[in-house]
């Protein structure tokens, strides 16, 4: 992770918070052409972002002495955030797609929104990307809808060979549903 420290990069000329360095940074490591890790190349900007927050909170925990309680949950969830955002495969531009993903929630949504995205707002989507959220929308309509019609011909099935069964099946059924004495 040193490789990604904030310090290293490029400062901002303003004073900040720790949060708007990590923001600056980030911005300016993508204007250095910065190789992308992610698996959207839209979202390596939101993902260094992450990557640098992490550094300076786990370099704040360690330095005060707060490993533990909350302070180590709100580390491990950042963590956990930066790899779904590393790992998602459309560009992220809002916060309620973000808080979409996994282990995001609306604390780190927050500070997104409002160090990262109020400095350097994600640019709108693209009539291609919209395009190809519709189709994946679409597309997980008809799967949906293929898995409740085959559960409702299993269930079907599973009714007309009960009843093809006859009697003699509903006796045993009984049959073993009461206990001897």
């Amino acid at each position: 992770m040193s490789t990604l420290s904030p310090s290293k990069a490029s400062k901002s000329p303003s004073k900040g918070s720790a949060h708007e360095t990590c923001a600056h940074a980030a911005h300016a490591a993508m204007a250095e052409d910065h190789p992308g890790r992610c698996r959207c190349p839209g979202n390596d900007e939101l993902y260094l972002f992450l990557m640098y927050l992490l550094e300076s909170e786990e370099q704040k925990a360690a330095s005060s002495g707060l490993d533990t309680g909350t302070y180590a949950s709100w580390c491990t969830a950042l963590r956990k955030a930066t790899r779904s955002v590393r790992d998602y495969h459309l560009r992220i531009a809002s916060t309620e797609e973000l808080q979409k993903l996994a282990y995001v929630g609306p604390l780190t949504a927050k500070v997104v929104q409002h160090k990262l995205w109020s400095l350097y707002p994600p640019d709108p989507l693209t009539e291609e990307e919209q395009a190809e959220r519709n189709q994946l929308k679409e597309q997980a309509e008809a799967a949906k809808a293929a898995e409740k019609a085959r559960k409702l011909q299993e269930r079907r099935s599973a009714k007309a060979a009960s009843k093809a069964a006859g009697p003699a099946a509903a006796q045993q059924r009984g049959k073993a549903a009461v206990p001897s004495v």
